[in-house]
């Protein structure tokens, strides 16, 4: 019996080895995509969406916006082929912003970058804050707001303790 399990290891494994080794090869190429065109932007809410033609390389992979958000991280959106937009999220002013869009190919070459400027209308949590209530109620406060965009919101309620 242990016999019988031992060589049935001893297949499992050879054949996995032998899938594994006949995997073919992508071919890398050192060549950069086109860039992406015709950028038109549309401001939402804290952020923006970001139509564009992408480039009609054959090894096209995704299309990547980078950006650095209102707490100074830096953040990227990708977008795959089969679309052409993309939707940046995370301001909480309405200042002007720098988004950069390059196109990433099957071989990681990575387009010059287009550089556009975002100017995001006023953020959910801002649009909250203005319709929020707070009023007494039994041995506490009631909250009340409206969340017409019905995007998920932090709330962060501190107690002090004396």
């Amino acid at each position: 019996m242990k016999r019988l399990i031992l060589k049935n290891i001893v297949i499992l494994t050879l054949a996995s080895l032998v899938i594994v080794a006949c995997k073919e090869e992508e071919e890398q190429d050192s060549v950069a995509p086109g860039q992406v065109s015709n950028v038109q932007i549309i401001p939402t809410s804290g952020g923006a969406i970001l139509t564009y033609d992408a480039p009609s390389d054959v090894d096209l992979l995704f299309v990547k916006a980078s950006y650095i958000n209102s707490l100074g991280q830096e953040m990227f959106k990708v977008c795959s082929y089969y679309d052409n937009q993309i939707e940046i999220e995370g301001y909480n002013d309405t200042l002007q912003h720098q988004v950069q869009i390059v196109a990433v190919d099957r071989s990681n070459n990575e387009s010059a970058p287009v550089v556009v400027t975002i100017k995001p209308s006023k953020s959910h949590i801002e649009l909250v804050k203005e319709n929020m209530v707070l009023s007494a109620d039994f041995g506490g406060v009631r909250m009340v707001w409206e969340n017409s965009s019905q995007k998920t919101l932090p709330l962060q309620i501190t107690i002090p303790i004396y």
